[in-house]
């Protein structure tokens, strides 16, 4: 799953044009292997389907340290679908919440 350079190439669109499956591939890969790498993790948060990409935000959320946080930010700039920036503010909010920022 690490390996996957291109979460919305045509082979992972077939059949699952909203990525349920590998939403449910990533939720079983973070359950084993909670801090996933930042690198994979952009990988993730660039998918076009908000199934796949709001598990980035999950993975950002579990890391719970200033450099997920900030990532996070820049990444809500950089995105334009509504649902997903909206994701994005509310774990934004929590983070800084829970780091006193």
């Amino acid at each position: 799953m690490l390996s996957i350079e291109d979460l919305d190439a045509p082979k992972w669109l077939e059949d699952d044009d909203l990525g349920h499956t590998l939403s449910h591939a990533l939720r079983e890969v973070q359950r084993r292997r909670p801090l996933l790498p930042l690198p994979f993790i952009e990988k993730i948060l660039k998918s076009t389907r908000y199934n796949i990409a709001t598990r980035g935000v999950a993975a950002l959320e579990v890391r719970d340290d200033e450099p997920a946080l900030q990532h996070l930010v820049d990444a809500h700039r950089s995105i334009s679908d509504w649902h997903l920036r909206d994701a994005m503010a509310n774990t934004i909010e929590s983070m800084a919440t829970k780091q006193g920022l």
